[in-house]
């Protein structure tokens, strides 16, 4: 620490800046660059770079462990020199980085025989993306009539999540991550069904 020390004075080290990224229970990309006080990019020899490393890593707390929902943060820790405490101090600025789930319900009307062939034999149908899966009311030889009110099924739930456009309008990216459940045969020759998805928000 000593030669850390003298070095940012010899070299009149305004101050140094820490980038970071984190989550999934790791640390990711880091920097760490020294500035004098006109802002110009000083070097600083290798011992004195890992020397600060070590100090940030002991005196700044990182979040790194992601859970599902919080997935972890980014920022920059600000590191100048108090001459008169002669120690260095921290500052940390972060972002934090969540993926929050939202649901929205999807009414979709149907023609009648779609609706009577849905009533009789499906009872659940859910599933990610366009990858669905059909749970059946009872056991039935599917012959080519049924075997395309499968298809034609199918082919709507699809076409109504592809063009479905998320109510949620908070700031925030929607995620590759796309989920139909709930699947309900309701009157007036309607189905429906929630459209589940995520989108990471940064506080």
């Amino acid at each position: 620490m000593e030669n850390l020390i003298k070095e940012w004075l010899e070299k009149n080290i305004d101050r140094a800046e820490f980038e970071f990224s984190c989550g999934s229970d790791s640390m990711n990309d880091t920097s760490l660059v020294f500035f004098d006080k006109e802002s110009k990019e000083i070097i600083m020899s290798n011992e004195s770079r890992e020397t600060l490393d070590n100090d940030i890593y002991q005196e700044v707390e990182f979040y790194e462990n992601s859970d599902g929902h919080y997935q972890g943060e980014s920022g920059t820790v600000l590191v100048e020199f108090d001459v008169e405490e002669n120690q260095f101090a921290y500052s940390k600025s972060a972002t934090e980085e969540w993926s929050e789930s939202f649901t929205d319900i999807i009414t979709i009307e149907i023609t009648p025989e779609l609706h009577k062939f849905c009533k009789e034999y499906v009872l659940e149908i859910s599933g990610e993306g366009n990858y669905l899966d059909i749970i059946y009311a009872k056991d039935f030889y599917i012959n080519s009539e049924k075997s395309k009110m499968l298809e034609d099924i199918q082919e709507i739930i699809n076409e109504n999540m592809d063009n479905h456009e998320p109510e949620d309008t908070s700031e925030g990216e929607i995620e590759d991550y796309l989920e139909m459940s709930e699947f309900e045969i309701i009157s007036n020759n309607q189905i429906k069904f929630n459209y589940d998805y995520r989108k990471t928000v940064y506080n």
